[in-house]
């Protein structure tokens, strides 16, 4: 392809976005050609108000000016700021991307249940497991249900997920205006959510905290399977357990999906996230050549910029070079992300971001400022404050503190009144023995 060529298609994708104002440049050039074709005056407008015979005896003479260039570059300021108007801009080009034909709906239960479980309240666990999947969730669309009584959509499908992690702390029961606990209306929703939506892999996550298997739930799951969606469980309430209802159980594997247990690890979300990705395919698809064309204007605004600096007096070139060369100012974007954010949403992302000991002093709640101690190593601190709470889940949490500080028998009771909660968790077990362990070894010599 020889050079004109490659200048002809240049051109092609060349558009105005504004081309109205290329006819301000006929007045312009008019005037200009106007004030070219009248002669300077030494003296200035004193000109047409003074006599001639007194204007050498009472105004001195201006020192001569080179005239034509100084019109010559008002002529071409004045023409770049007109054609900046008229926006010049290049379309946007057509182009094929891989994208992930997969959408998936995660409803949360926040029933009375989740509230009121016998091993305590699963709200935190709920939110804790959240942040854990859509963390790692896989390309695609993601939607977020919250039910009681009546579902609520609180996100519609978004590849968005980390706005989603926003929306997270404050899923509690206290923000859905109708108590009870009614799951088959929230898969209902997410079945007509799924039904408007073209792709081909369609996923439930749904995370109760009850194991009722009422006759409209599993109606709810058998339109689901009949629909080719998914359903997967999480059983909040029964960490460790292998036995849940018989009927839902099975509802839900004949759908494709998996029935699991919520473990205080990360391996039940490991799990799912792996299942998702196993039926993930990708589509090419041609996006359109409706892409926002990308503006030239402002770049022809910069290159007035020397004609402007001109204009004033001496030594102002010389300014503008050196404000060119300084180095810009950090950028502060938590600032402005504070206007916006409540205080726990933004301790929960400083908590995201790795920024531990930032995050204590914004929660509020003890149990997530005890999280964000531990995690920036302060176990002391993270103990203490957990010691006012008996659900199982903080007992945990607050024994791995504990041993973190070499309170070995404090850490074994703690680790005790966690399994009188939930006897058959196998990390509690896990670290009850491992502490054992540790109590029984000999204590090193002394040097």
């Amino acid at each position: 392809m020889n050079p004109a060529d490659n200048l002809a298609i240049g051109f092609a994708g060349f558009t105005l976005l504004r081309p109205w104002w290329l006819l301000a440049l006929l007045p312009a050039w008019a005037l200009l050609g106007r004030l070219s074709r009248t002669p300077p005056s030494p003296f200035g407008n004193w000109t047409g108000v003074v006599d001639a015979a007194l204007l050498p005896h009472l105004v001195e003479p201006a020192r001569p000016t080179r005239t034509g260039t100084v019109r010559a570059l008002i002529a071409a300021g004045l023409t770049l700021a007109i054609l900046a108007l008229s926006g010049p801009a290049l379309q946007g080009r057509t182009h094929v991307a891989l994208r992930s034909d997969a959408m998936r709906v995660l409803v949360a239960d926040l029933s009375p249940a989740s509230e009121h479980a016998p091993g305590g309240s699963l709200v935190e666990a709920l939110q804790i497991k959240l942040l854990d999947l859509l963390a790692r969730m896989p390309d695609g669309q993601t939607a977020l249900i919250a039910y009681a009584g009546e579902p609520y959509l609180v996100a519609p499908p978004t590849t968005d997920t980390a706005t989603l992690r926003l929306l997270v702390a404050e899923l509690t029961p206290d923000v859905l205006p109708v108590a009870g606990n009614r799951p088959e209306r929230a898969l209902q929703m997410a079945a007509k959510l799924l039904a408007h939506n073209d792709t081909t892999t369609r996923d439930v996550l749904w995370l109760s905290a009850t194991d009722d298997a009422t006759a409209p739930t599993l109606q709810a799951v058998a339109d689901l399977h009949a629909a080719r969606v998914r359903v997967s469980r999480l059983r909040l309430a029964d960490s460790g357990s292998d036995n849940p209802t018989a009927a839902l159980h099975d509802a839900v594997l004949a759908s494709g999906g998996l029935d699991l247990a919520r473990r205080t690890d990360d391996r039940d979300v490991s799990t799912l996230l792996a299942h998702l990705e196993a039926a993930m395919p990708l589509r090419q698809e041609q996006v359109p050549t409706t892409a926002t064309p990308r503006d030239l204007g402002p770049w022809l605004l910069a290159l007035l910029l020397p004609f402007a600096a001109l204009a004033f007096r001496r030594g102002v070139v010389a300014m503008f070079v050196a404000v060119l060369l300084l180095p810009p100012p950090a950028a502060q974007a938590g600032d402005f992300a504070d206007w916006w954010q409540r205080p726990d949403q933004r301790a929960m992302q400083a908590l995201q971001d790795g920024a531990a000991e930032a995050a204590a002093a914004r929660f509020a709640d003890a149990r997530w400022k005890a999280v964000a101690y531990y995690r920036a190593g302060k176990y002391a601190d993270a103990a203490a404050l957990l010691e006012p709470f008996g659900d199982a889940d903080t007992l945990y949490n607050r024994g791995n503190a504990l041993a973190r500080l070499q309170r070995l028998d404090d850490a074994l009771q703690a680790y005790e009144a966690a399994l009188q909660r939930r006897p058959d968790d196998p990390d509690i077990l896990h670290n009850r023995e491992l502490v054992r362990e540790l109590m029984q070894r000999p204590p090193p010599p002394e040097t």
